[in-house]
């Protein structure tokens, strides 16, 4: 069991690592529409936001 600092810390760092791989299907797709990029790195990043933002809800609200 970790305590509700890590946890929190850790998933306020996966919510930050998520906006890397975001930034890179929008930049990439600047010039040219290319859903391979969109589906590789912005799925990839949606879903560490997503996990991050879980971690950070169990650990404010655990009792």
């Amino acid at each position: 069991m970790v305590s509700r600092e890590t946890e929190f810390g850790i998933g306020g760092a996966m919510v930050l690592a998520s906006l890397i791989p975001i930034a890179i299907a929008i930049m990439g797709n600047f010039p040219t529409i290319n859903p391979g990029l969109i589906v590789n790195f912005g799925v990839t990043g949606v879903v560490f936001g997503f996990l991050g933002f879980y971690m950070i809800g169990t650990a404010l609200f655990r009792t």
